[in-house]
This record gives C-alpha cells, sequence and structure tokens, in this order.
C-alpha cells in the first residue's frame, strides 16, 4: 500500500491526473449526444463521418474512464487512511460507476456501432432515429450517474464512515 497523506506533492499529482481523466474522459462521453443528434440528421457521407468522429473520440474517453478508478483506489491507498473503501462516498461511488460502466458496455457501444454501420442513409432512418431514441435515454441515465458521483466526490458524505 502506497502511503503518503493528502497534502503530499504525490498524493496531490495522483489526484490531479485522476480529475484530468475524469474531465477528458466524462467530458467527452457527456457531449457524445450533441454528436450524435448531429449525425442522426444529416445522412449519407456528413452523417457517417460525424458518427464516426464521435466514435473515435467516444473510444479514446473510454481509456481514460477505466483509469479514473484506479487512481481513484491509488488515492485512497495514499491518503494514510483519511479515505478507505468503508465510507459511504467512496462505496457508493465505485457501486454507480460499475453501473454505468455495464450500461455502457452492454447498451450504449452496440448501438453506438450499429448507428455508425448505417450510416444514417434515408433507408436506414427509421431505425437510426430509434438507435438515436436509445442512445439519448442510455446517455441521460448515464450522465446523471455521472452527476451523482462528482456530488460524492465532492462533498463525501459519510467521510467519518
Amino acid at each position: 500500500m502506497l502511503i503518503a497523506g493528502v497534502d503530499d506533492t504525490a498524493y496531490e499529482v495522483v489526484k490531479t491526473l485522476h480529475i484530468l481523466l475524469a474531465i477528458v474522459g466524462f467530458g467527452t462521453v457527456m457531449l457524445a449526444g450533441i454528436y450524435g443528434k448531429a449525425a442522426g440528421t444529416r445522412l449519407g457521407p456528413v452523417g457517417r463521418g460525424i458518427a464516426e468522429t464521435n466514435a473515435k473520440a467516444n473510444k479514446v474517453a473510454e481509456y481514460c474512464i477505466y483509469l479514473v478508478p484506479l487512481l481513484g483506489f491509488a488515492l485512497i491507498g495514499m491518503s494514510d487512511k483519511a479515505y478507505t473503501f468503508k465510507q459511504t462516498w467512496v462505496t457508493v461511488s465505485i457501486g454507480l460507476y460499475v453501473l454505468a460502466l455495464v450500461g455502457s458496455l452492454v447498451v450504449l457501444q452496440p448501438a453506438e456501432k450499429r448507428f455508425v454501420a448505417l450510416s444514417c442513409d434515408p433507408a436506414n432512418q427509421a431505425e437510426c432515429d430509434a438507435l438515436g431514441k436509445r442512445l439519448a435515454a442510455v446517455g441521460g441515465i448515464l450522465n446523471l450517474i455521472m452527476i451523482v458521483i462528482l456530488f460524492l466526490m465532492v462533498a463525501k458524505p459519510g467521510l467519518a464512515g
């Protein structure tokens, strides 16, 4: 276990990286709906280009999102027991992260791949519309989960736990 303390430089560097990865990863995904809507309203190559670019950005975001909890775990280990896995804000955040990750892997990513494959050409417009609605609904739920996790990280309820 790494022991540093919440005021040490090493801790602050890891915390900065943790926050940066969260901004890049979750921020990119939170804006994906805007690009999805744009892709769905532009038929043919333009819509496909927007959808493909969005998918590439989301792939980069995905790797950042995978690193966020790893650095969070490192921060807990480096905190000299100021933070523990028994604290409410930590356990609830981990649970919500896992729930959001499963939702993304099982629903969001397959729908996004299908959306790109369809190119949103006129012959596929009905399916693109249905996929767009699914992506919007799941994306909205995942965004809400992210906001709750952000609140937990800032407010740290159960810190004394």
